[in-house]
């Protein structure tokens, strides 16, 4: 079992709440109502990453011993191993309303779930200086767009280790 991830990229999505109340990514261009809007997920592509750790032989110690023997955890269960996330931009491809127009930086458009409370990305980032635990970040969009319903957003992420990633999410036509 791999402990630690390894980022070698990202993916940025749109998820909306689907007509049975749950959660569902977009996968093509879609047209969806505000409130339906679930948040921008962000994705961590990453490879995983193990320790060699001595070998133990669970030979001739019977099933239930083997079976007690599993892993519970899942990969990359210890997060990150060294990045840390320095930087998130957010840059909006169409013009989202007077205050932001495109390629203007919109991230102070969402926030972000960090203990419970919602909070602006910039707090985040600079309450949030560990390792990366997790392998996505999900933002909420505070508010429509009012100038052009096509919400196109372009992600760059920056790691402490040097490495930059960005991606462009589908668009998506929100009313």
């Amino acid at each position: 079992m791999a402990p630690y991830f390894d980022i070698k990229g990202i993916g940025v999505n749109h998820v909306k709440i689907n007509e049975h109340g749950s959660v569902q990514t977009v996968i093509k261009a879609d047209s969806i109502s505000f409130s339906d809007y679930k948040h921008l997920n962000i994705s961590y592509d990453t490879d995983y990453l193990s320790q060699k750790s001595p070998s133990f032989h669970w030979k001739n110690l019977g099933f239930i011993s083997s079976a007690m023997a599993c892993d519970p955890f899942e990969q990359g269960y210890m997060g990150s191993k060294n990045e840390r996330l320095e930087n998130l931009t957010l840059i909006t491809l169409n013009d989202f309303d007077e205050d932001h127009l495109e390629n203007d930086t919109i991230n102070d458009l969402f926030s972000i779930n960090y203990f419970s409370q919602d909070i602006s990305i910039a707090e985040y980032l600079a309450k949030d200086t560990t390792l990366i635990e997790n392998t996505f970040l999900n933002l909420m969009l505070k508010k429509a767009p009012e100038m052009d319903n096509n919400l196109k957003i372009k992600v760059v992420v920056d790691l402490s280790t040097g490495e930059q990633y960005i991606e462009e999410s589908s668009v998506l036509f929100v009313e």
